[in-house]
């Protein structure tokens, strides 16, 4: 079954196998991220942390030998037999098509599955149970949310109800039969699949669902918290600065840290779509040639690096990820 969720991520744009293991098991690297933004696969990161390396390259070479995927060099693509084989694997398995990395949905269900279980216990005056989550952090921002939305235990029913009511009845029913309460146990596992996409989409679901109306479900919203900053904590600071007007190097030595790790912060920035200035980073005439440059046909950075021999590694890159998202639609 491996073989048919990895044919997935794989299409007629060579890229590295490698590079597809490092997004579904959470790697952030600029090279794994720009990889999966020119794929358009930037909310698979983190799919499946536990994929073993040894297994994933044990499947593409079983997609390789079935002729569904060819080499071309260090790079592998799909063939036309491949693309038939992807399609029947994609409705036969599909992927969490809800799920997204920036929407946090891991850590969401087990605040739901926890929040759920409090609420209905404390509603019964039970103070001895054990937690469907033992997870430290979990538990910390539960006791928050708690101390602060749970006590109104109606109001908590009347938004999950009304929120399930918003989702497909298949999906609803599934997550409602998983929750944990005062003397029920849940009908089912929590998960029913392997990797447990089942259980990721119906999450991400409802998500979407409180994505779309906060307002009509501010104690659920808040539980959720919002998407996350893909960036780190340094990197958000870098973006910051950046923002203000500072040049690399200038940012690099009031946060002593070296012009590289500056300039990957705000690669990452860029490829997530966060607001870059590029003012300083990237002149406009510049910008202008890499531009011309990339709708001539010249999309790898060897290329464009030799088209415009003035630019830095820093502002192909900025201009390769602009004309991506472009391209994609993506409309910032």
């Amino acid at each position: 079954m491996l073989n048919d969720y990895l044919i997935q991520f794989f299409d007629h744009h060579a890229r590295r196998p490698l590079s597809v293991l490092s997004l579904l098991t959470g790697k952030k690297t600029i090279s794994t991220l720009y990889a999966a933004l020119v794929s358009n696969q930037l909310q698979w990161l983190n799919l499946m942390p536990t994929l073993r390396r040894d297994d994933f390259l044990r499947s593409v070479a079983r997609l390789q030998a079935a002729g569904w995927l060819r080499a071309v060099g260090p790079d592998v693509e799909i063939t036309v037999t491949g693309a038939r084989q992807q399609v029947a694997s994609a409705h036969h398995h599909p992927l969490p098509s809800h799920y997204d990395f920036r929407l946090n949905v891991t850590e969401f269900a087990d605040r739901l599955f926890l929040a759920v279980q409090v609420v209905s216990e404390a509603s019964f005056d039970n103070n001895t149970y054990v937690p469907v989550s033992s997870e430290w952090s979990v538990q910390r921002a539960i006791k928050r949310w708690y101390r602060q939305y749970g006590h109104d235990y109606q109001a908590v029913v009347t938004e999950l109800t009304d929120a399930f009511a918003a989702m497909a009845p298949a999906q609803a029913d599934f997550l409602a039969a998983r929750l944990v309460g005062h003397d029920f146990a849940g009908s089912a596992e929590l998960t029913s699949d392997e990797w447990g996409w089942q259980l990721l989409d119906a999450v991400g679901t409802l998500i979407h669902v409180l994505h779309r109306q906060p307002d009509h479900f501010p104690l659920l919203t808040a539980l959720w918290g919002g998407p996350i900053n893909p960036l780190p904590a340094l990197g958000q600071k870098s973006l910051e600065l950046v923002n203000q007007g500072l040049d690399i190097p200038t940012v690099a030595r009031r946060l002593r840290r070296k012009d590289s790790t500056i300039n990957e912060h705000i690669q990452a920035a860029a490829i997530w779509g966060l607001p870059v200035n590029t003012h300083v980073l990237l002149p406009e005439a510049l910008a202008q040639q890499l531009v011309s440059a990339w709708a001539g046909g010249a999309h790898d950075y060897r290329q464009l690096q030799a088209l415009v021999p003035d630019a830095s590694f820093l502002q192909v890159r900025l201009a390769q990820v602009a004309c991506v998202r472009r391209e994609q639609g993506h409309g910032d």
